[in-house]
């Protein structure tokens, strides 16, 4: 099974970020903050390892933009 996905996106400026994760009944799995410097097209990878099989919803914020998705691990 992977142990990793990839959260893909376009920053306009350079930005500040967070991203959560959290599981189908919404409880968190993880958080974390990171800068990048420019605006562009970007990848995070997300060490799935220690997550149970299951759907993840994560939200990524940066300044006043906010994008959400899903993920799904299965082992």
């Amino acid at each position: 099974a992977r142990s990793q996905t990839t959260l893909r996106f376009t920053l306009s400026h350079a930005a500040q970020i967070s991203v959560s994760i959290c599981d189908a009944a919404g409880r968190p799995r993880t958080k974390f903050t990171t800068f990048f410097n420019s605006g562009g097209d970007f990848t995070i990878p997300i060490n799935t390892q220690d997550f149970p099989s299951g759907s993840y919803r994560y939200q990524l914020e940066a300044g006043d933009e906010k994008y959400s998705d899903g993920f799904v691990v299965v082992r």
